[in-house]
């Protein structure tokens, strides 16, 4: 018969391991936050844009999302610097 102190004990060994399976250092997590920012950046930039509207904020925004900042320079120099000229 097992007590609650080893039901305890054997949890704590348990979750020590499945802790040390994730340990990042804290230069790790401020690289994974500056990556994480600089992926989702282009999106937020062309959804909060001016320049666009309706389904063009829409399709630069997904664009952005999914090609980064590649889809993002793409979508601006075809399409929303295009309408600015035309709009000229």
């Amino acid at each position: 018969m097992t007590t609650f102190g080893e039901l305890g004990a054997a949890l704590v060994i348990k979750n020590q391991k499945i802790r040390s399976s994730f340990n990042m250092s804290f230069w790790q997590i401020i690289i994974f936050i500056v990556l994480f920012s600089l992926t989702l950046l282009p999106a937020l930039i062309a959804l909060t844009s001016k320049k666009a509207k309706g389904i063009h904020k829409l399709a630069w925004g997904a664009i952005s999302l999914f090609f980064s900042w590649l889809g993002f320079l793409i979508y601006y120099f075809f399409a929303i610097r295009g309408m600015s000229k035309q709009s000229t």
